[in-house]
């Protein structure tokens, strides 16, 4: 019950983020605090609890999860892709999130014919990419593990989307 109150009201403080560097900021905020809250957690319970976390934050801005969530573990310079239908008219935000034994993940998003739409290659492990697809049609995600300290490290990708027009 500790845990709750002190991780919901850390999220209650947390001003709603307007661009990229702001809600990554937020995120890495939260997904620490967490972290040092929940240490005896198993990997699997730390990864749900950090992608509810970034679920509410979405919610704050009118996103809703648009796929099933997915999960994988990956050794350090593993990579795994997934396919993604994505819709015209939707701006989705994907993130993918680690338990805690990772410190860099990053994301790239590819059109069917192979041109780079989305990334995010910065050194943390909360990626995130926004993207708003011209045309409705089939994504290639990758998701590439460049730091884990305890192999494999558990990782969940989520995507949400928002409808524009």
């Amino acid at each position: 019950m500790h845990f709750k109150l002190n991780f919901f009201n850390l999220i209650k403080h947390t001003f709603l983020f307007k661009n990229k560097k702001n809600m990554k900021k937020n995120i890495t905020l939260l997904i620490v605090s967490f972290f040092f809250t929940s240490l005896a957690y198993s990997q699997s319970d730390e990864v749900k609890q950090q992608l509810t976390t970034i679920a509410y934050l979405m919610a704050q801005e009118n996103y809703e999860i648009t796929h099933d969530v997915v999960y994988t573990y990956l050794d350090e310079s593993e990579t795994d892709n997934f396919t993604l239908s994505l819709k015209k008219h939707y701006t989705y935000r994907i993130a993918a999130v680690c338990d805690g034994d990772c410190g860099d993940i990053d994301l790239k998003l590819y059109d069917e014919n192979g041109n780079d739409i989305a990334t995010d290659e910065d050194e943390d492990d909360n990626p995130i990419i926004e993207v708003s697809p011209k045309w409705t049609g089939e994504f290639e995600l990758n998701v590439e593990m460049y730091d884990c300290d305890i192999q494999p490290c558990k990782v969940g990708i989520i995507v949400f989307g928002k409808y524009i027009y």
